[in-house]
C-alpha cells in the first residue's frame, strides 16, 4: 500500500508544531511504521530536533554537504526534481529517515524561471515536489511534511501533495493561533478548488496545554473551536511539558526519555488518533 502523506502547517509560529512532528515521528516508528520526515522549512527545526543545531556542526554532511561530500538529502532537491536520498535519523535503525533544507530552500519564493514566467515556473515547482513524494511514498509507509509558519510556495506544494494523507493543524489555546486556523482552512478550501483535489484536514491538535490552572483564554479557545469544527478537533490534547522539551533537546523519543510520563501516554494517545484519522 502507497504511504499516506500528512502536511503538517501553522501560520502561528511558537505552537510547538515541529516537537509534535518530531515525536509523533519516533511514535510511528516504535509502532512498526517506516517513515520519512520532510523538513519543508529553511530554518531546518525539524532536522535540529534530530541532529542538534547545525552551528555546532549537528547536521550530518548529506545535508550540509561539508568536508566535499555530494549534499543529497535536501529538501529543495524535491522541487528542482534533482536526484535525492533521505538520510536515516537513528543508528541501526531504518524506520525514521529525514530529508533536510539548506539555504537554497528559501530561495525557492524568490525563484522566477528562466523564462520569467512565475506563474509556470511555481507550476514546475509545485508538480515536481508532488512527483517526489510520490516516490517517496513507495518507500515508506507514512511522509510528514513539516512546513514553516507563512502561506507560501512551499505550503500550497505541501498541501498538493497531501491528498493521500491530509493536513494536520496543531495551535495553542490561544486567539492568534485560532485566527492561524481559521486561515490555514480558508487557504485549503481555495486549493481544493485551484487544484480539483481533494485536501482532507487531518485535524487540530491543541497543543501546548496548560493546566495549572487552565486559563478562561484556554476554555474559551476550545469552546470556539469544537464549536466550529467539532469533530475535527482531536480529542487528545497535548500538555505543556518540560520531559519534551528535555526530549527535544536531546533528539530523543520521549517514550525513551520518560516512558512513564503523561506527556509519553499523550504522544501515543495522539499518534493512534492520527492514524484512526488518517485512515
Amino acid at each position: 500500500m502507497a504511504g499516506k502523506v500528512i502536511g503538517v502547517q501553522s501560520e502561528k509560529g511558537g505552537v510547538g508544531k515541529t516537537m509534535a512532528v518530531c515525536q509523533i515521528a519516533f511514535e510511528l516508528t516504535e509502532q512498526g511504521s517506516k517513515v520519512c520526515v520532510v523538513d519543508n522549512d529553511p530554518q531546518g527545526n525539524a532536522t535540529s530536533s534530530f541532529f542538534g543545531d547545525k552551528e555546532d556542526g549537528g547536521w550530518p554532511t548529506a545535508i550540509t554537504g561539508e568536508g566535499g561530500d555530494n549534499p543529497v538529502a535536501l529538501t529543495e532537491h524535491l522541487y528542482r526534481r534533482e536526484s535525492f536520498a533521505p538520510l536515516q535519523v537513528l543508528e541501526g535503525n531504518d524506520s525514521l529517515w529525514l530529508l533536510g533544507p539548506s539555504d537554497d530552500l528559501a530561495v525557492l519564493e524568490s525563484e522566477s524561471g528562466d523564462a520569467g514566467n512565475s506563474e509556470e515556473h511555481e507550476g514546475e515547482l509545485i508538480q515536481g515536489f508532488c512527483d517526489s513524494i510520490d516516490l517517496l511514498c513507495e518507500a515508506f509507509d507514512y511522509i510528514i511534511i513539516d512546513n514553516g509558519p507563512s502561506f507560501n510556495r512551499k505550503f500550497t506544494a505541501s498541501l498538493a501533495a497531501s491528498e493521500s494523507g491530509g493536513v494536520l493543524l496543531p495551535m495553542t489555546p490561544d486567539f492568534d493561533p485560532l485566527r492561524g486556523v481559521k486561515r490555514a482552512i480558508s487557504r485549503i478550501e481555495r486549493m481544493r478548488e485551484i487544484f480539483d483535489i481533494d485536501i482532507p484536514v487531518i485535524g487540530i491538535l491543541l497543543n501546548l496545554w496548560e493546566t495549572n490552572p487552565v486559563t478562561q483564554v484556554a476554555k474559551s479557545v476550545k469552546a470556539d473551536l469544537e464549536t466550529e469544527y467539532g469533530e475535527l478537533v482531536f480529542k487528545s490534547v497535548l500538555h505543556k511539558a518540560a520531559d519534551l522539551q528535555k526530549a527535544r533537546g536531546l533528539q530523543e523519543w520521549i517514550g525513551h526519555l520518560a516512558p512513564k510520563s503523561k506527556a509519553a501516554a499523550q504522544i501515543t494517545e495522539i499518534t493512534n488518533e492520527l492514524e484512526r484519522r488518517v485512515r
